[in-house]
Formats: C-alpha cells, sequence, structure tokens
C-alpha cells in the first residue's frame, strides 16, 4: 500500500496558509503529530509560522509498517485505528474498525463468506445469483446435505473495489451497493426461497466482516443514516431485541394536557408470527380488527398507538427531526424498497409515498414534537473492582460509545485521562463468525505505536447488540 508517510527526514518550506497541523497531515497522513514538527524546529510558538521558512520534518520509519504488521500478527481479532489509511490512499476519516481476517494480501483481498441452512427451497434458487461492483452471491452444493431439499450453501463475495477505500465517495458507493444487495436478499426471502429472517442473518454476518469507519459499524447493522447534507434526515432502523421507549422532553411540564404520553416504559421490539415487527409479543400475536386503516400518517401520543395490531410490518425505521420543534417519525413498510422510496419522500417532502410493492401499505406515526424517541440495544458489561466481579447486563441508547459507556462508570474530569494512560480502563469483546463453526467473542485491539500521540477518539467506537464489554474499576 503506498502512502505519504515519510521515513527519513525531509525539509518543508512553509506557504501562505500553513499551519503545522497541515504540515503534520502532509508528510504523516495525521494531523496529530504536529507537536514532532515543532519540537525538531525548537516552535515554541506555532501560530506564528511565516512564509519562507524552512522546516526539518522527522521521519517516523515504524508507524504505518506497525499498522499492517500488528494486523497480519493478530488476524483473529478487531482492530480499531486512528489515524488509518485505506488502499485509496485517503487519510480524512480516521477512525476504522478492521474485523478478523483471513490469510491474504491486505487492502486488496476480496472477502468470503459461507452461509449454510439458509436455502429453504432449493428448486427456486436462481443459479445466476446476484452481482454488483462490490458483492456476489451464488449457490453452491452442500456435501453434508445430498439430495435434501436444503442442500445448498449461500456463497457470498465483497469484492475488493471499495471495501478497502476510506474516501468518502468510495464509501458512499459501497453503502449503495450493500442496500442493493440487501435488497436482493429480502426478496429471496418473501418468495420462500431462503428462510424467515434470512435477510437479517445475511445482514448481520456481513456487518461483522466488513471494515468500515466507525459511524458505518451502526450503518451495516442499524441502517443508521447521520443525516448530514442536503434533503437528508439522521434516523435509525428497529431491530427485533431491541427496545424502544417514549417519554416526554424533560423541559416539558410532566402533566402539561396537550401531551398524550405513555408511561414511558420500554417496550421490547419482536417478530410476529408473519416474521413483521411489532412493539409487544402479546399484542402482536392477537387478531386484526376489522376496522379499516388508513396508509396516511397517523399522530401517536405513545407505544400504545403503535402496538395496535394489525400495525406490524417488516421494518420500522425511527426518523429524527432536523428542525428541533419537528416531530419524531416512524415509517413502517414491508419491503426496503417500499422503505427506501418512503424515506426518500419524507425527507424531501414531509408526504410518504402510498404506493407499495409489499403486501402491506407503507404507515407512518408522528409522534408529539416534545416526545422523544430512545431506541436501546443489550449490551453484557462487566465490572471488574480487583477480584470481584458484577455483570449488569443493561439496555445502552443505540449510538453509545465505549469511551462514554467507561465515564459512566469512572468518572474522570478530563475523558483523556482514563485512555491515554499504561493502563486501559476497559476491554471490549465483539461477536464474530468465523468461516467453520458458531459465533463467538473475538477482542477489539485499541492500539497505537507507543511513540505517537494517541488520539483518545480512537475509544468513540459505538457499542452494538451482544457487545462485552470489561470495565476496571481500582479496588478500595
Amino acid at each position: 500500500m503506498a502512502t505519504p508517510t515519510i521515513e527519513i527526514p525531509v525539509r518543508h518550506e512553509v506557504k501562505e496558509g500553513d499551519n503545522l497541523s497541515l504540515i503534520s497531515q502532509k508528510y504523516y497522513g495525521t494531523q496529530l503529530l504536529w507537536p514532532r514538527i515543532a519540537e525538531e524546529n525548537q516552535i515554541t510558538e506555532p501560530n506564528l509560522l511565516r512564509p519562507g521558512m524552512e522546516l526539518k520534518i522527522p521521519g517516523i520509519p515504524q508507524f504505518w509498517k506497525h499498522q499492517t504488521g500488528l494486523m497480519i500478527k493478530n488476524r483473529n481479532v478487531f482492530h480499531a485505528y486512528s489515524p488509518f489509511q485505506g488502499s485509496d490512499e485517503y487519510i480524512g476519516s480516521p477512525l476504522v474498525l478492521i474485523p478478523p481476517l483471513p490469510r491474504g494480501k491486505l487492502f486488496t483481498m476480496e472477502l468470503s463468506l459461507s452461509i449454510a441452512q439458509l436455502c429453504l427451497n432449493k428448486d427456486s434458487a436462481d443459479p445466476a445469483g446476484f452481482e454488483n461492483d462490490d458483492f456476489t452471491f451464488r449457490w453452491k452444493p452442500d456435501p453434508a446435505k445430498a439430495n435434501k431439499s436444503n442442500d445448498l450453501v449461500a456463497q457470498i463475495t465483497i469484492k475488493g473495489n471499495n471495501v478497502w477505500k476510506t474516501a468518502p465517495a468510495e464509501r458512499k458507493k459501497f453503502r449503495k451497493n450493500f442496500l442493493e444487495f440487501r435488497i436482493f436478499i429480502e426478496k429471496m426471502e418473501l418468495d420462500g426461497t431462503i428462510i424467515s429472517g434470512g435477510l437479517d442473518i445475511v445482514t448481520w454476518r456481513l456487518a461483522e466482516a466488513i471494515p468500515g469507519n466507525f459511524e458505518e459499524t451502526l450503518f451495516f447493522r442499524y441502517g443508521f443514516n447521520s443525516g448530514f447534507g442536503s434533503s437528508s434526515s439522521p434516523y435509525f432502523d428497529l431491530r427485533p431485541g431491541m427496545r424502544l421507549q417514549i417519554v416526554h422532553d424533560t423541559k416539558q411540564r410532566a402533566n402539561d394536557p396537550k401531551l398524550n404520553i405513555a408511561d414511558g416504559n420500554p417496550h421490547t421490539i419482536v417478530r410476529d408470527q408473519d416474521g413483521r415487527i411489532a412493539f409487544d409479543a402479546f399484542l402482536a400475536a392477537i387478531s386484526t380488527p376489522a376496522t379499516p386503516f388508513s396508509p396516511a400518517i397517523s399522530n401517536a401520543g405513545g407505544l400504545m398507538d403503535l402496538q395496535a395490531a394489525g400495525n406490524a410490518r417488516r421494518h420500522y425505521r425511527l426518523i429524527y427531526p432536523t428542525q428541533s420543534r419537528d416531530p419524531v417519525t416512524l415509517i413502517g413498510a414491508d419491503t426496503l424498497e417500499d422503505l427506501k422510496a418512503a424515506t426518500e419522500a419524507y425527507t424531501t417532502s414531509g408526504k410518504v409515498a402510498v404506493t407499495n410493492t409489499g403486501e402491506r401499505a407503507v404507515i407512518a406515526f408522528k409522534l408529539p414534537a416534545e416526545v422523544v424517541a430512545l431506541p436501546e440495544i443489550g449490551v453484557d458489561i462487566r465490572v471488574v473492582t480487583g477480584t470481584q466481579v458484577t455483570q449488569p447486563f443493561q439496555y445502552v441508547p443505540l449510538g453509545k460509545t465505549v469511551r462514554q459507556l467507561v465515564e459512566d462508570f469512572v468518572p474522570a474530569g478530563n475523558p483523556k485521562d482514563l485512555f491515554t494512560g499504561g493502563i486501559r480502563p476497559a476491554r471490549v469483546h465483539r461477536l464474530f463468525t468465523p468461516a467453520i463453526g458458531q459465533p463467538e467473542y473475538r477482542d477489539i485491539l485499541f492500539e497505537l505505536t507507543p511513540d505517537l500521540i494517541m488520539d483518545y477518539r480512537i475509544f468513540d467506537l459505538p457499542l452494538v447488540t451482544g457487545d462485552r464489554v470489561e470495565v476496571y474499576l481500582p479496588s478500595g
């Protein structure tokens, strides 16, 4: 992998507009190493650079070699990196998580997944499969299950085209192809080619295996969109096993008569008997009322309005407002294509398209402007104090980071103090499914070379469902 990082000292002539951070970015691939340049040139006032000054840029021969060497040495763990440079040499998005890797050439390799027991009806399995610029899908015989109805194994290849690139344009292409691939998988589930829930199985396996920036750890699992840019809103997709609570804004009076708010207790998101998402296990199982339902946007004061039988859909998207007084909106759809169309229509016009490709019409609920909807995921937290270990499994807000979780247990005046010392306050383990075998926990390494300035943002990795975090507290 080519890199601009220097291995021998060079000299730089200061130009108009230069500062030490930009010079560090140019030569090292990160702005964090500007103190090296200042120390080498005995600069005590970094803001007083003058055009024409000549600076000596010291070399750091081990950094990028250490990055790739660490990955090769520890292929069976996740690696969190800051900074990180992809195969396209882009260095503007340094926070990257690399999954456990098979043997092969780094940064250009294809990634392969095999998923058995996914096929439900081999007679309807299309041998042509699927292919776009980043993904291929093919069926192959399963030698262990010859002459049985489901004797096919799903073979998925993640191509090396964009997966190792880090520039925004390439990541956008990759995410677009990922969504296109998921639509193909869902169609196989809906026509009975693969088992019910097969889309979720494939999605989660891909999320485990794909390298990407920290934000994408939420995108691949929960469809997260940060909402930046024109015609864009922040949103999450709700998944079975998550919890959702709807509470009024603490700034509002709790007894405000305008608010029709449920008790705020979180409700677990479940699948009903038809494979759709519902907000209550009991209400999702009872018969649907005979009253007609309008697909137009409805108002919902709380979870009781959402739990009504007949409101279940295969997908639910929680869309947050871009203006502070606008309402939170829940959109439900029976296909990914319908969800995509409804989201685009809503974020551009505030209306939801009522046409649908799925069995049930798209529905949408607006919550009162004073209401906050909080999705939560389950995390296994082990608090270690000396030899005593407590295990407070708990739900945390979706998007909570490793650093935030540690700070909940180990308050500190300066967050950097928790992570820049010799002893780290936590270890993080994440589920990963190897090529052969069942899902198992793998460590996440948060590591930079010892002589580099620690960028403590590396611990801003969002937690995902099933993570296990060990937090170490001082005894006594």
